[in-house]
């Protein structure tokens, strides 16, 4: 499904340059094709979510009701294949619910199951002051985890920024560099 009929542009590097139409009718050719590649994935995955539904469908509604009606619970058909029926699951808590649920399983013996981490920002700390914070929750008796990290659009952005600087970057930051195109369609008249 790749389309590797890229016009070659390589005689069109003078940024002064004025456009030419022939550049310009393949741009706008290879902004159709960009178009066309966009709507066949959005088919393709509105496609896939009604396949998953109908998959869900006949694997927790349909299927199961058969095999009730029939009686059975196990089934092995004559290629060998077994198709059973077995009780499942799904569970969650809600956020508003959280509270309360922990509360429940606290008091009822589970409260094993919660895991709970304090996290605290410590960039307003000296480095004394977080060594001795981080000795103090050894103390505790319990290993503090160290966990740090960076958010992703932060370290794009200092990324981005050192590049335009010449800055060169640490191998242990890794750089990957693409051109991206985009298609913004014109807002339809109501």
């Amino acid at each position: 499904m790749s389309d590797n009929n890229i016009p070659d542009f390589s005689d069109f590097t003078d940024a002064t340059a004025v456009p030419r139409e022939d550049h310009l009718t393949m741009l706008k050719s290879m902004a159709d094709k960009l178009r066309n590649k966009i709507n066949l994935v959005a088919d393709a995955q509105a496609t896939l979510d009604l396949l998953t539904a109908d998959l869900n469908r006949y694997q927790l509604n349909v299927l199961p009701e058969a095999m009730e009606l029939a009686g059975v619970a196990d089934y092995t058909l004559s290629d060998g294949t077994r198709l059973t029926v077995r009780p499942d699951i799904k569970a969650s808590i809600t956020i508003e619910n959280r509270p309360f649920a922990h509360k429940w399983l606290r008091d009822n013996g589970h409260g094993g199951i919660i895991k709970e981490a304090y996290v605290v920002d410590v960039r307003t700390l000296t480095e004394e002051q977080r060594e001795a914070l981080y000795e103090k929750i050894k103390s505790f008796d319990v290993e503090p985890e160290d966990v740090e990290s960076i958010h992703a659009a932060t370290l794009k952005s200092l990324v981005k920024e050192q590049l335009e600087k010449g800055a060169t970057l640490p191998p242990s930051i890794s750089v990957f560099q693409f051109k991206k195109a985009e298609l913004k369609e014109p807002k339809k008249a109501k």
